[in-house]
């Protein structure tokens, strides 16, 4: 027999997503132009908000979103500025969301094990390496680490690419940890020197990461599971903690 009715208060996660979804579809009808409403399941993306005000709009957001109310409510006046607005509780909400997918993400596949550093990162002579055995024809760029910046909140840049006054690759210090895996600091460091081979050899109206730069990056051996350890570790380049 049944247990008797859920007690009072009690609703069913699916029926309150759905009455979020409802809620926030009902505020948008206030936004001055039209503004059309769609979830998704993109672990990359997890808003975007596309279109213009004389065509109207496209707002979308993950699933995981629906379990911020506090983002939702500020959703409407987010979208109305264009999403060119600051607004905490959406970015506290995007944050706690990337935790829990990459959470489950862990769960699903048990985390790829890299050989770590060890120790501190011997820079200069990593680069050494790297330069001479894939780009032994090209001049080879100076390379520094970066100096301490404020950390991003959901993303890192590890290192960039200064063609003028002199070629240089700058690197994050969030890499010089013991933990951080040896073959991504190396893949790191091979798409910079793929960022020199584009200005040693420039095409006109190439953009940064173009054709010819994504299939330069794929030979690089193993080149998916080094980009799944990025994933599975962001949250750990991310931390507070970490030095900047």
């Amino acid at each position: 027999m049944s247990g008797g009715p859920e007690p009072h208060g009690q609703i069913d996660e699916v029926v309150a997503h759905e009455l979020a979804l409802a809620e926030l579809r009902r505020q948008l009808v206030y936004v001055r132009w039209p503004v059309e409403l769609a979830l998704n399941r993109n672990r990359r993306i997890l808003i975007s908000l596309r279109g213009s005000r004389w065509r109207g709009m496209r707002l979308s957001i993950h699933r995981e979103l629906l379990r911020h109310p506090a983002a939702l409510a500020d959703l409407p006046r987010w979208v109305a500025a264009g999403g060119r607005t600051r607004s905490p509780a959406i970015s506290a909400a995007l944050d706690a969301a990337g935790r829990t997918l990459r959470a489950r993400e862990r769960v699903a596949h048990p985390p790829l094990v890299l050989e770590a550093l060890g120790g501190p990162l011997a820079l200069d002579t990593a680069f050494a390496r790297i330069h001479a055995e894939w780009f032994p024809h090209l001049a080879k760029p100076a390379v520094s680490w970066g100096r301490a910046a404020r950390q991003a909140r959901r993303h890192v840049r590890f290192a960039m690419y200064r063609r003028s006054p002199t070629p240089q690759v700058v690197v994050n210090r969030r890499l010089d940890q013991a933990w951080v895996a040896r073959e991504f600091v190396d893949f790191v460091l091979y798409h910079e020197l793929c960022h020199h081979a584009q200005a040693c050899a420039p095409l006109r109206g190439e953009t940064a990461h173009s054709a010819r730069f994504r299939a330069w990056e794929r030979r690089y051996p193993r080149f998916d599971e080094i980009l799944r350890w990025e994933r599975e570790n962001l949250d750990r380049f991310l931390d507070r903690a970490s030095p900047a």
